[in-house]
């Protein structure tokens, strides 16, 4: 039996997703990454992850049009916003759409993991 939390990963950085792809299973996440806001909202048709860390800076559709395409389908998955900007109101708005928490980059990965953690308990 598999006891590891699903986690979306959804950022266009490469290496950053390739990081915390190799960090977070020890910590008990499986991590499936997506460089994409369309890739993303592609899988959750068929996939059902147990949160998403979204970054708001993304090719195509942004991190919030994303969550707000997801809240409009009725999708109440647990999302966790990251962004390079430490900027209030981008942080209020991406709470506004639905965001359980925000996170700006650059982060600490043992602090990353403990937000998730908490978001997941609620």
């Amino acid at each position: 039996m598999n006891n590891s939390r699903r986690v979306f990963l959804v950022d266009d950085d490469d290496l950053l997703r390739w990081n915390l792809e190799q960090e977070l299973p020890p910590r008990g996440f499986e991590v499936r990454g997506f460089g994409t806001g369309e890739d993303a909202l592609d899988a959750l048709r068929t996939d059902r992850p147990d949160v998403m860390l979204l970054d708001v800076r993304l090719p195509g559709i942004d991190g919030l049009q994303v969550l707000e395409r997801m809240r409009s389908d009725g999708n109440d998955l647990t999302v966790l916003v990251i962004s390079g900007l430490s900027d209030i109101g981008l942080a209020v708005e991406a709470m506004r759409r639905g965001a359980r928490d925000f996170i700006t980059k650059p982060y600490v990965l043992d602090d990353v993991a403990i937000r998730i953690e908490r978001a997941l308990e609620r």
